[in-house]
């Protein structure tokens, strides 16, 4: 067995609670131009009752007590979107955004999601880089979508088949 990465020895991913509004909030500051309200930060927090077919699926990153990032996922029925990735700038470059992206799409898996859209800047290359690493593919555009102008690049992923594992 190889040994626990350096991210996963100092960082723990668990469930977004309503205990975290602020500290989300604080990120979607300093990370979306422009940011969530605390308002549409506080519904996607709101957990869907057991055995619903949609409902967010709000997943953080800590490092310590601190809120190191988060991934926010929108499911209905045997679909997702993943709607927010964000990970502190203290905090890029460090396999973060990879290990939320990981674990999220195995949650959404285990509740019977078989496909997976977002849509991300088209000049953010790096974020762009590592859907792709998760067999994102692009499916379409929406030019001029951000205020800044910047296109929307929409990518879609299917889960594998039943009883192929991913490598």
């Amino acid at each position: 067995m190889d040994a626990p990465s350096e991210t996963e020895r100092s960082f723990r991913i668990d469930l977004a609670g309503t205990h975290d509004l602020d500290a989300l909030a604080a990120l979607e500051a300093v990370v979306f131009d422009p940011p969530w309200s605390p308002g549409q930060l506080a519904a996607a927090l709101e957990a869907p009752p057991p055995g619903a077919d949609a409902g967010p699926l709000t997943l953080v990153i800590r490092a310590g007590d601190a809120l190191a990032g988060y991934a926010l996922f929108q499911r209905v029925l045997d679909e997702a979107e993943l709607l927010r990735l964000a990970i502190g700038p203290e905090h890029r470059r460090r396999g973060l955004g990879a290990r939320l992206l990981e674990v999220g799409l195995a949650r959404l898996a285990e509740l019977g999601v078989v496909r997976c859209h977002l849509e991300v800047a088209a000049s953010n290359q790096p974020a762009i880089g590592l859907y792709e690493l998760f067999g994102f593919v692009p499916s379409g555009l929406r030019r001029g979508y951000y205020p800044d102008g910047d296109d929307a690049l929409l990518m879609q992923r299917a889960a594998p088949p039943p009883g192929r594992h991913e490598s």
